[in-house]
């Protein structure tokens, strides 16, 4: 199915030599060879035994995404040929790899420090003042409007 390629060669026949490059890694790389035919899925799954040493393991086989000289991205669906990857005879074709991080929860309170402060001595029985506000659990960046 694959196998690591020398660097130096191109693609020949029915076979893809392509060049996986990371995104913000400089200088990391993994060069393999697939038949034309191969899917996008099995690609990433011979991508993943071959991970490089500097660049943190993807969680799963979905969060790696394969783009391809502006074909977009690489549907697990599709063969190499099918989505219409190129093969030169100089080089390897250049593939970009793109982890999809999940972002780590984030839990902040919706109140500022003083009204909570205001809350516990006591001041939240009062006339007219406003109840603690619950803490919102997001698993991406926000902001607080004041």
């Amino acid at each position: 199915m694959s196998a690591q390629a020398r660097p130096g060669s191109g693609s020949t026949g029915d076979d893809l030599l392509l060049r996986f490059l990371f995104a913000n890694y400089d200088g990391a790389h993994v060069v393999l060879k697939f038949h034309k035919a191969t899917g996008v899925a099995a690609v990433k799954e011979e991508l993943r035994r071959n991970w490089p040493d500097n660049v943190p393991p993807a969680d799963d086989l979905k969060a790696i995404r394969l783009i391809c000289m502006g074909r977009g991205m690489l549907q697990e669906s599709q063969t190499l040929d099918g989505a219409g990857v190129p093969a030169f005879v100089s080089h390897p074709t250049p593939v970009n790899v793109s982890i999809l991080r999940k972002a780590p929860a984030v839990t902040r309170g919706t109140a500022t420090a003083a009204s909570a402060a205001a809350a516990e001595a006591g001041a939240a029985g009062a006339q007219g003042s406003e109840p603690p506000k619950a803490a919102v659990s997001s698993s991406g960046c926000g902001c607080v409007l004041q």
